[in-house]
């Protein structure tokens, strides 16, 4: 990994773990929600390296299906909003 990479994989993972420590408090206010959705991909867009393959398995799932519970819409957005990131789709199954 190059120097350059470590700080958006660092702002990535800290982002991520972030929305992934506080969503209860985000599930029911759909505004807040859809912001740290896109804060998320701002941060994970373009990002190529084989240490955001582990972020992503380790944290995603658990979003995903936390927001599917009670927004079901906005799930599947994020979903679409991380795959076109560059998650891979089996991250989600």
């Amino acid at each position: 990994m190059t120097l350059k990479l470590k700080e958006p994989l660092k702002e990535y993972e800290s982002d991520i773990r972030e929305l992934y420590e506080d969503l209860d408090s985000s599930l029911d206010n759909k505004e807040a929600l859809l912001s740290e959705i896109e804060l998320i991909w701002y941060s994970r867009y373009g990002i190529v390296d084989e240490d955001i393959v582990e972020i992503d398995r380790k944290y995603l799932p658990t979003i995903y299906q936390k927001i599917k519970s009670v927004q079901p819409d906005i799930a599947e957005y994020f979903k679409a909003k991380m795959i076109a990131a560059g998650v891979s789709p089996t991250v989600f199954s």
